[in-house]
């Protein structure tokens, strides 16, 4: 049983990829160079977040925009669905048809009609692409609204791939559901549709 050291961090994906090289050469790693491999190819053991935060995590967070029911999670008895009006997240759920706090999963009384986000809701095709953070170009930008933008490898309904800009906070929350995969583009300027562990996901892409 290997007892690994107090400090070590994980090596990153180029780091882990060079030392592979070294071992394949017949190369000895130092124990600090062993720990940090194996730290990198150790199994996520942070706990994900259930299907309710997940979903609750899209909700509109605007004080400005007073449609007061995207500031909630609502259920329509069969899945939960939260929305910030530039993307979508849902989940099945048995929760009864109603509003709930995003915090706390308390009933909350709201008149609002929730929008028909079926309409929003693109059809799936079979051959999706993951989604991994490492593989996405990061672009800064200046915009307060949108401070980073990720550039994601996606294909679309007729086999041609290309890379898309999406606001970068938005492609985190949906990586939190685990395993995104985009199983939907039409287009770079359509709504893009996904699939996590947790349930599904709608994002608008970014205007560059």
């Amino acid at each position: 049983m290997i007892k690994l050291k107090a400090g070590i961090k994980a090596a990153s994906k180029a780091d882990a990829y060079n030392m592979v090289k070294r071992l394949c050469a017949g190369e000895e790693l130092a124990e600090h160079e062993q720990h940090s491999l194996l730290l990198f190819f150790a199994p996520n053991t942070k706990p994900k977040k259930d299907a309710f935060a997940w979903v609750a995590s899209f909700v509109c967070t605007d004080k400005h925009d007073h449609r007061e029911g995207i500031h909630y999670v609502y259920s329509n008895g069969e899945r939960i669905c939260a929305t910030n009006g530039h993307a979508l997240a849902w989940a099945p759920s048995t929760l009864p048809a109603g509003y709930y706090h995003p915090k706390t999963g308390d009933s909350v009384a709201c008149d609002y009609i929730y929008p028909d986000v079926d309409r929003v809701i693109p059809p799936e095709f079979s051959d999706g692409t993951d989604i991994c953070l490492g593989d996405c170009e990061t672009i800064q930008t200046e915009s307060k609204d949108c401070p980073i933008v990720r550039m994601v490898p996606c294909k679309a309904a007729d086999g041609t791939a290309e890379l898309v800009p999406f606001d970068g906070r938005y492609i985190a929350k949906a990586i939190a559901g685990g395993n995104a995969r985009i199983t939907y583009m039409k287009d770079s300027k359509s709504p893009v549709r996904g699939n996590t562990e947790m349930g599904g996901f709608v994002v608008m892409p970014r205007r560059m």
